[in-house]
């Protein structure tokens, strides 16, 4: 699983989108309760969004909540999915998780 991850990290900063979002499949489909899946789940649903695909928004939003119901103080999945909500018109749903982040982020987080 965190070779397949490793891996879809490299896929994604080569500009290949479409070769990331399918090895972030195969690692979720793997051993969907591995540590690793939960920022799997979190980098598919940006790496989803990132190929600009209407098709694909549903998928992503899962991914987001995915990531979140595997570990829920991952704020960056919090972060993206609030991105992907007000990128896509709902902004009540990206208000809501945009405070839930500001809410619980601490001196020393990412974002």
């Amino acid at each position: 699983v965190d070779s397949m991850f490793n891996l879809a990290t490299i896929m994604g900063e080569a500009g290949r989108g479409q070769e990331e979002v399918t090895w972030l499949r195969k690692c979720v489909a793997t051993d969907p309760k591995h540590d690793t899946c939960a920022g799997a789940y979190a980098n598919l649903g940006c790496a989803l969004g990132d190929l600009q695909r209407p098709e694909l928004l549903e998928e992503e939003m899962a991914c987001y909540e995915k990531a979140i119901e595997l570990k829920p103080d991952l704020h960056v999945a919090w972060y993206s999915y609030a991105c992907a909500c007000a990128e896509n018109g709902k902004l009540k749903d990206a208000e809501a998780k945009f405070k839930h982040v500001l809410a619980k982020i601490r001196p020393g987080d990412a974002r």
